[in-house]
């Protein structure tokens, strides 16, 4: 909540209006506890959790008479834009006042309670609802906000309560929250490979007793080591919307839910609530006889650098295709390992425990594909029928190079898919890889801490190198999300004036009598100043103002099942239809989505192996809007200025287009 009011009050003064807190939500308007906000008054807020301007129920405000005092106070402050942050009832609250608000104006003027020129130019009401709810339970939107931190804290929860089960055979019950809505326990019980999850839009059936105990006994049989984590819910990208449609669709949802008709409010959660519980039922239950003749068997590679993400996505590969009678067989070591025939079968049991690990369990390369002449030897000697490739831009070279050799090796004539997992979000075609988001996680706890280090002590400077090599997205990102105040990348020249309006700014906010002034890099920023030469710059012009620090965030910024199912739903489909697609599965803006590597290859920069043009780069003026008290025109960078201006297309003229869902 924090970090979307420091937004909205910094965007708005940089559009020249006037923000105005209400302390205690509609209670504060029926109460008339308003006060105009400051640059200043938005500092500090993005670490903190809960909401700085607090939450209060408000019956009055459910009937009219309490909706005309809310409506008073904003005539009387002259506002005319109302912004909420909150749950389906405060979305509610927002869209009946938005319907009423003309008659309640023209009601306090006919009474005298707002005088006429105050009240006839504020007739119209614009209304904007942020969805903010841990249950994740608001129709229209994929994720609410601090419905992912809560996520984040039941997974930490689970894993420090399994730290006990390794030294003796227990059964876990994990209750969370989440109402009518099993957000949270399904998605946690995918993270934690939890062993059977209790949601609400799918009640247990009448037998579910003996579910449990039969695989509870299959389990002890399999592995007497295996742990047993049991989560249970007892019924306790942007873009615009429509405010009217989504609390009606919430509401339906909670109206299904109460009616027993849990079949419609599945569907009214979101295709990805109801994919998420059919990969629950397929990863969790153990096989009940052992593999003889599989259909097909598929082979996993690990390329790149290891990655969070890595594991579950192949934990998931190897559970779903067991699930579908198909076998995996793992590479151990990357595509160097794949050449000398290190491969292996990985079993159900085989992959207990990764989704937590992070890294890569079965050994990964930084080497392109290589020897086409052994790997087809392997592809043949062992019937593979599909590849599934994760990893980072190598991955997606990789693929490309194996397409390329298709003309004079038939045995690559098989489907395959890339899973993008990288922390630098540097692969073609996807917004967000696996780990790149772990990262960023690390990257704000840490920054978090920096900050907290300059806590009574005299103002400092912190320059903090993150990961990236020659892709800007976690240092830009990352300062959108601890708060930073300005973010060297690789994408963006540094000019020697670029340097010195850095230091100024600086010198200026502490002046001003803040205590720090943060700046990130990515450790592949422009060589014209290193990180190290940066801090020498700003030591000089602080000397007996501010101190500087540098700090290199490094490797302890790195650490997806569905992506894992997804894939070899992906392969196992081409297989049967007898197709050889390469393709890369990649999220576009919320959707997972899949395309030719192909139409992709002219996105990628192969020199600096990043993507050209990327989709975030035109987040990094937000950034300095929201980080800048000056005036700062947010304006993308121009093409002059990026390393990889070329306004790309394919050879047809077109951009790529995703083929599937």
């Amino acid at each position: 909540m924090n970090s979307a009011i420091r937004a909205v009050v910094r965007t708005g003064l940089f559009v020249n209006c006037r923000v105005f807190y209400v302390y205690d939500g509609f209670r504060g308007l029926v109460d008339n506890r308003v006060q105009e906000a400051t640059w200043e008054s938005a500092t500090s807020l993005i670490q903190k959790g809960g909401s700085v301007l607090g939450v209060a129920p408000c019956e009055e405000f459910k009937t009219r008479e309490g909706r005309l005092k809310g409506a008073k106070t904003l005539v009387l402050h002259g506002i005319n834009n109302l912004i909420v942050i909150g749950g389906g009832g405060s979305m509610e609250g927002l869209q009946t006042f938005k319907q009423e608000w003309r008659s309640l104006v023209q009601e306090l003027v006919s009474k005298g309670l707002v005088p006429d020129n105050m009240g006839r130019p504020l007739q119209d009401l614009g209304v904007c609802g942020i969805p903010c709810a841990v249950t994740n339970d608001i129709w229209g939107t994929e994720m609410t906000l601090g419905a992912d931190s809560a996520l984040t804290r039941v997974i930490d929860s689970v894993d420090h309560v399994e730290a006990s089960l390794n030294s003796s055979q227990r059964v876990f019950i994990v209750e969370v929250l989440g109402k009518h809505c099993g957000f949270l326990a399904m998605t946690a019980g995918l993270a934690v490979e939890a062993d059977f999850v209790f949601v609400p839009e799918w009640p247990p059936v009448t037998e579910w007793r003996d579910a449990l105990t039969d695989k509870l006994q299959r389990m002890a049989l399999r592995r007497e080591d295996q742990k047993g984590v049991f989560v249970a819910l007892r019924a306790s990208l942007i873009e615009r919307g429509h405010l009217g449609r989504a609390v009606e669709k919430t509401l339906e949802a909670e109206k299904a839910y109460r009616t027993r008709d849990y079949e419609r409010c599945v569907q009214l959660r979101g295709s990805h609530y109801s994919q998420k519980g059919r990969f629950l039922d397929q990863v969790s239950f153990p096989p009940r006889e052992i593999l003889d003749v599989p259909d097909h068997t598929f082979l996993v590679v690990h390329c790149g650098s290891p990655t969070a993400g890595m594991n579950a996505a192949t934990h998931a590969l190897v559970r779903v295709a067991r699930y579908n009678n198909c076998r995996v067989m793992g590479v151990s070591g990357g595509f160097p390992g794949f050449a000398e025939g290190n491969i292996k079968t990985l079993e159900w049991g085989d992959v207990i425990g990764w989704v937590s690990e992070g890294g890569s369990a079965l050994g990964t390369s930084r080497q392109l594909v290589s020897d086409p002449d052994r790997l087809a030897a392997h592809v043949l000697l062992h019937n593979i029928r599909g590849i599934a490739i994760i990893g980072g831009f190598e991955a997606f070279q990789s693929a490309l190079m194996i397409r390329d050799w298709r003309d004079e090796y038939d045995s690559f004539r098989i489907p395959i898919v890339v899973v993008p997992a990288t922390i630098s979000n540097n692969v073609p075609g996807v917004v967000e890889s696996l780990g790149s988001d772990t990262a960023l996680n690390e990257i704000c706890r840490n920054i978090d801490n920096i900050k907290q280090s300059a806590r009574g002590t005299k103002k400092r400077a912190f320059i903090v190198e993150v990961q990236g090599e020659n892709s800007g997205y976690l240092a830009t990102i990352g300062a959108i999300a601890t708060g930073a105040d300005n973010a060297h990348i690789y994408e963006e020249k540094m000019r020697q004036e670029d340097l010195a309006a850095d230091v100024d700014e600086a010198r200026r906010k502490l002046e001003r009598g803040c205590t720090h002034y943060v700046l990130l890099r990515t450790n592949g920023a422009r060589a014209e100043f290193s990180s190290e030469q940066v801090k020498q710059v700003f030591e000089q012009a602080g000397k007996g103002k501010f101190s500087t620090r540098l700090n290199y965030l490094g490797h302890s910024v790195q650490g997806a099942s569905r992506f894992g199912a997804k894939a070899f739903e992906r392969m196992f489909s081409h297989s049967r239809r007898n197709t050889a697609d390469i393709e890369l599965l990649g999220v576009r803006f919320g959707d997972q989505a899949y395309a030719d590597v192909g139409m992709l290859e002219t996105l990628a920069c192969f020199v600096h192996t990043n993507v050209r043009n990327p989709w975030w780069l035109t987040t990094h003026g937000l950034m300095r809007v929201l980080a800048t008290q000056e005036k700062y025109m947010a304006e993308a960078i121009p093409p002059e200025r990026s390393c990889n201006a070329k306004n790309y297309q394919t050879s047809a003229g077109q951009q790529p287009e995703f083929i599937g869902r």
